[in-house]
């Protein structure tokens, strides 16, 4: 969404964060008020390096979203932290703006495939997956 700086995440307002796919209004409102009232631990906590802010945004599946259903050889949790640590999105559900629908059956009917079939979206197997983690590498 643009924020990948504290200064630019502190400075959005409730509209801007709402327009953030997943938030509402009332969870922009509540993230907006909460940086603002916490700012200075915030930057405590900066400074003495106990928390450090990690910016995805220059990774492999930057700007990318993925939903994955089915059984996989590894564990779903597994699956989304490679995404978000690469710099990607997970979505629970099928939806307009996602990049792929990662399937241990990309030939089944389930409603999940039929929805990613009528938007178009690519649907793709775990090997499909991992070969797009490595051909990205």
């Amino acid at each position: 969404a643009g924020f990948n700086t504290l200064e630019k995440l502190l400075a959005a307002n409730e509209r801007e964060i709402a327009n953030i796919s997943g938030f509402g209004i009332i969870t922009a409102n509540t993230l907006v008020q909460g940086l603002k009232e916490n700012i200075l631990e915030i930057q405590y906590l900066l400074d003495k390096g106990y928390i450090e802010i990690k910016n995805n945004l220059a990774g492999i599946f930057s700007g990318k979203s993925f939903c994955f259903t089915g059984e996989l050889s590894i564990k779903r949790s597994e699956a989304e932290k490679i995404v978000k640590e690469n710099g990607g999105a997970i979505k629970s559900s099928v939806v307009k703006d996602l990049s792929y629908l990662v399937t241990n059956d990309t030939s089944s009917g389930s409603s999940k495939n039929k929805k990613a079939a009528e938007l178009n979206i690519p649907v793709i197997n775990e090997k499909e997956f991992f070969a797009l983690l490595e051909k990205q590498s």
